[in-house]
């Protein structure tokens, strides 16, 4: 499938396009590309990323809070939506 290629950048599209009216098919297809790049983190690279984002919003220093507001100006990959959740539940302290 084409949309495989751009991976978790996808995503949001994907996600409108289900709330859509769709054939059984393209509902099936869409839905199957959301289950690949939504799965608890299997890959070791997402994982390395999820973890050092959680230790940055645990430690909560300025120069964390700083690479996490840098991190959170990304695309819409997970690595940016972990770090602008951790960003934000930050300054809400």
């Amino acid at each position: 499938m084409a949309l495989e290629k751009y991976g978790e950048t996808a995503l949001p599209m994907v996600r409108a396009r289900l709330e859509g009216d769709l054939s059984s098919e393209a509902r099936e297809r869409l839905t199957l590309v959301l289950g690949r790049h939504t799965k608890p983190d299997s890959d070791p690279e997402r994982l390395r990323q999820s973890r050092a984002v959680e230790l940055l919003e645990h430690l909560g220093t300025p120069a964390a809070k700083e690479l996490l507001a840098k991190l959170a100006k990304g695309g819409p990959a997970r690595l940016t939506t972990d770090a602008a959740g951790a960003a934000k539940r930050l300054a809400a302290r």
